[in-house]
């Protein structure tokens, strides 16, 4: 069964310019806490499984939301460029699974206040990315 988060994540792992940042600090649901910094978190908030006629065409269409964070703005600036250059109008095969389209619908900044009294709160760009992947690689 394709999974958008997986293969989002599957594409970001395959990329230099995202690992180079990153390392293997690719995330899904929420960073883990006092991660190092610059990392990436991702949420697959929908993902609908096409049905036709004759049943199952093997379509799932997804919304993965990707945040960016780092210590400062240009950083998560910088990562959230390198990760739309990755994937948006990305299409090809991520593994055992063939993604007809990944798009970039929204950008959005924030700064994560601390929580701890310190001076070192995270920026946060958050992109969301609608995805149309194929069960099936065609031939």
């Amino acid at each position: 069964m394709a999974d958008c988060g997986i293969i989002l994540r599957t594409k970001l792992a395959s990329e230099s310019s995202v690992t180079d940042l990153v390392g293997d600090r690719i995330r899904p649901d929420a960073l883990v806490q006092n991660d190092t910094l610059p990392a990436i978190a991702y949420v697959e908030s929908t993902s609908i499984h096409e049905h036709g006629l004759a049943g199952v065409e093997g379509t799932v269409t997804g919304t993965v939301v990707v945040g960016c964070f780092d210590s400062t703005r240009i950083g998560a600036n910088n990562l959230a460029e390198k990760v739309r250059l990755a994937l948006d109008c990305f299409r090809g095969s991520v593994g055992s699974d063939y993604v007809k389209s990944i798009l970039l619908t929204d950008r959005t900044k924030e700064y994560d206040i601390p929580v701890d009294g310190s001076d070192a709160g995270r920026y946060v760009v958050t992109l969301d990315f609608d995805m149309v992947t194929s069960e099936t690689i065609p031939s």
